[in-house]
This record gives structure tokens, sequence and C-alpha cells, in this order.
């Protein structure tokens, strides 16, 4: 795909040698790793929502770093390949359910239970809208968007976005997967899709980002 916050050696190796640029690095691309990594400001915001116990943050703030860490991992590794904007919501979407199993088998009350997911919705909020701002992107450079077609494009992809976080908070609240809202939520994002790009970008998308699941 391409790699949305990294530049390769190579690539800074190439244009070096041509002289068509001059190397500066950015000075805050660490912190703001460090940043995603840390989920000090999302636990301080449930305990005081929830009124938590030393106890209920202690049974929570494991499950809420686990799973923070596994999404920023998969954010970073799916911005360095040639992935569908679904895959990061996929993952998202196994991890929340993995997070609720755990919850259960821990004996959590309620209180707890919510204030867990609040966290989930949180964490997961922050990372995928990066994943969102990062795709748009992409698609527009990669496929030579004009202005109208990138705010197509956008308002298409948040609005995807949306409706995925609706049927995750759904999915959360009756207890069970909803695979095909899922799927029908990918279904209008394609038709949309093709009324928006041209025939070159369509078989372009196809090529670089939707492999496994072809827009006809």
């Amino acid at each position: 795909m391409f790699q949305f916050r990294r530049i390769s050696l190579f690539s800074l190796l190439g244009l070096f040698l041509a002289g068509s640029v001059i190397i500066t690095f950015p000075t805050n691309s660490c912190a703001q790793d460090e940043e995603l990594f840390n989920t000090s400001s999302i636990e301080r915001s449930i305990t005081t929502r929830f009124k938590l116990s030393k106890f209920d943050r202690l049974l929570i703030h494991d499950m809420i770093e686990r799973e923070n860490r596994v999404l920023v991992l998969s954010y970073f590794k799916f911005s360095e390949s040639n992935t569908d904007f679904l895959s990061l919501w996929n993952k998202a979407r196994i991890e929340h359910r993995e997070a609720e199993t755990f919850a259960g088998s821990a004996g959590m009350i309620g209180k707890q239970k919510a204030a867990l997911e609040k966290a989930l919705e949180e964490l997961e909020r922050r990372v995928l809208e990066m994943w969102l701002d990062d795709y748009v992107s992409g698609l527009t450079d990669v496929l030579e968007l004009d202005r109208i077609q990138m705010d197509c494009i956008s308002k298409i992809f948040q609005r995807e976005s949306e409706r995925r976080r609706k049927v995750l908070a759904k999915e959360s609240k009756d207890g069970f997967s909803l695979n095909a809202e899922w799927d029908q939520i990918t279904h209008e994002r394609n038709a949309c899709l093709r009324a928006v790009l041209d025939p070159l970008q369509l078989h372009d998308y196809n090529l670089l980002y939707a492999t496994n699941d072809l827009i006809a």
C-alpha cells in the first residue's frame, strides 16, 4: 500500500543520491507513536465517569492496555501493506469480542463491564480515525483523485466508519454478531465508489486495495 508515517531508508537514499530533496527527519514521530500506546487519559476518563475504585481500575487496566497495543500494532502493520479499509475494522471487531469474552470470564460486574466497553470505544475511535485519514489520503495520491472525488471518497468512508461503530455498539449490547449488517455496509460503500471513480481508477482500486472483494 503506502507507508503512511514512515519513509523507507532505501527511498530516502535514492532521493538523496538524486539530489532532489533535502532530508529532514520529523521530531514528533516517536512522540506521536508513544502517545498512541498511552491509555492513561482514557483510563482517567472512565475512572471519573464510572467512579471506579482502585480494585476496578486494576481489573480493567491490563485489558485496556492489551487491546490498545494490539490495535495500534495492527494499524502500523496494515498501514504498510496493500490492504482494504475493512482490514483494521475487522481486527478491531475481533479484539472487541475477545475483550468482552474476557470480561465475562473474569466475573466483571455491570459497572466494570460498562467502563471497559467505554474504554474500548474510545481507543478504537482514536486509532480508527487515524486509519480513516491515512486511507483517504493514500487513495487520493495513488488514484490521483481530483478535489471533488477526494471530498466524495472522504464522506463515503466517514459514513462507513460511523455505521460500523453503531454495529459494534449494537453487537455489544445485544450479545450476538450482525454479520449481514456488517457485510451490507461494504456492499453499499462499493456501490458508492463505482459512482465516484472512473473506470481506470476503479481498476487500480481493485488491484491495490480490494483483491479479495473486487468491485464489478
